[in-house]
C-alpha cells in the first residue's frame, strides 16, 4: 500500500517561500521512507499581498529646470519720509547800487527885522530873527513862534571905578528974581492941511540869509544843502555877513552865488570871489572884510546859499547883512 501524505500547501507570496516548502515536503516523505513525490500540481491561487516593505534610499536630485519666466511688476511702495533739510548755501553776492534818488523839497528862508514877524511874510518853514532881541522865529501852519535865542546874557557888572578928584567950586551967581506967572493965552485955530510931502528915501534893508536844520540829529550834508533867497526887493551892497549856529562848537562852510531872477539857476555866479564862508570850531563868526567879493546886488536878484561841509553842529546859518 502505497501512502501518500497530504500536502498542503499555503498561499506564498515569493518564489522563495514556494522552494522552502517544497523542501520541507521533501524531508517529511523522506522521513518515513515514502519514494519521491509525483509530478507537481497546478500552481495554487496567490497569496494575499504581504506587507510594503521599507521606503528605498532617496534617488539622485534630478536636473534643475530652465528657469522661469519673470513674474508681473509689483505695486508701487508708500512713500518714504521726507529726509532732514540740507544746510544753508552760501550767502550771495551783493546787488548793485540803487539808482540816486530825486531832488531834496528847497530848505527853509532867513530873514531878520525889528520886532516881530506878521504872519503874511514868508512861508511855512521860513525862519525870522528879531534884530533888537534876538528872538529866533519858526513860520509853521501860516503864523511864526519863537523857538530860539542867539543873544547871549547880559555880562557880569563891571568893577567900580575909582572917584575922581573933587573939582574947585565954582562962585555963586546972585538969585533972580522970580517973575510972575502970566495968564494962559486963547486957542488959536486949527491952520489949514500942509501938501503932501516928497516920497522919502526907501528904508535900511534886513538883514538875509538861509539857515539849515538836522532836527533831532547832528547837521550832515544828507538833508537839503541849496536854499535860494529872494528875488531882492531893491538894490544893495553887502557891508558883512555872520554865521550863527547851536549845538557847537563845530565848524561849518558855506558857499554864495548870484545871478538875476529872469536866468535863475542857469547863470548862477560866485560872489565870493572863490572864498568859501568858512568858521571852524566856533558858534559864531563875522567878516566884514569880504575882499574879492561881488558886493552889490541889483533889484529882481536872486542868491543861492550852499551848504558845504559841516560838523559838530545841530543848526547853523549865513545872515548877510546890507
Amino acid at each position: 500500500m502505497t501512502y501518500k501524505p497530504r500536502l498542503t500547501i499555503g498561499r506564498i507570496n515569493t518564489l522563495s517561500d514556494a522552494e522552502k516548502a517544497l523542501r520541507d515536503t521533501q524531508s517529511a516523505v523522506n522521513k518515513i521512507g515514502e519514494p519521491s513525490a509525483g509530478p507537481t500540481g497546478p500552481a495554487g491561487a496567490d497569496g494575499a499581498p504581504g506587507k510594503d516593505g521599507a521606503p528605498g534610499a532617496p534617488g539622485v536630485d534630478g536636473v534643475a529646470g530652465a528657469t522661469g519666466p519673470a513674474g508681473p511688476t509689483g505695486a508701487t511702495g508708500p512713500a518714504g519720509a521726507t529726509g532732514a533739510t540740507g544746510p544753508t548755501g552760501p550767502t550771495g553776492a551783493t546787488g548793485a547800487t540803487g539808482a540816486t534818488g530825486p531832488a531834496g523839497a528847497d530848505g527853509s528862508v532867513w530873514r531878520e527885522g525889528s520886532g516881530a514877524p506878521s504872519s503874511g511874510l514868508g512861508v511855512d518853514g521860513d525862519f525870522y530873527l528879531n534884530g533888537s532881541t534876538g528872538d529866533v522865529y519858526l513860520k509853521a501852519s501860516g503864523s511864526y513862534s519863537i523857538v530860539a535865542n542867539i543873544e547871549g546874557p547880559a555880562g557880569a557888572t563891571g568893577a567900580t571905578g575909582a572917584t575922581g578928584a573933587t573939582g574947585s567950586a565954582g562962585p555963586t551967581g546972585p538969585t533972580g528974581a522970580t517973575g510972575a506967572t502970566g495968564p494962559a493965552g486963547p486957542t488959536g485955530p486949527t491952520g489949514p492941511t500942509g501938501a503932501t510931502g516928497a516920497t522919502g528915501p526907501p528904508g535900511p534893508l534886513s538883514p538875509f540869509g538861509a539857515a539849515f536844520d538836522g532836527g533831532p540829529f547832528q547837521l550832515a550834508l544828507t538833508g537839503t544843502t541849496h536854499v535860494p533867497v529872494g528875488p531882492m526887493s531893491q538894490s544893495g551892497t553887502i557891508s558883512k555877513i555872520a554865521v550863527v549856529s547851536y549845538g557847537g562848537p563845530g565848524s561849518v562852510t558855506f558857499g554864495l552865488k548870484k545871478c538875476a531872477r529872469s536866468s535863475y539857476p542857469s547863470s548862477l555866479a560866485d560872489v565870493t570871489g572863490g572864498h568859501d564862508i568858512t568858521m571852524t570850531s566856533s558858534d559864531t563868526m563875522e567878516d566884514s572884510t569880504l575882499t574879492g567879493w561881488t558886493k552889490t546886488w541889483a533889484a529882481d536878484d536872486m542868491y543861492l546859499v550852499q551848504l558845504k561841509v559841516v560838523s559838530g553842529l545841530d543848526w547853523a546859518a549865513l545872515l548877510i547883512f546890507p
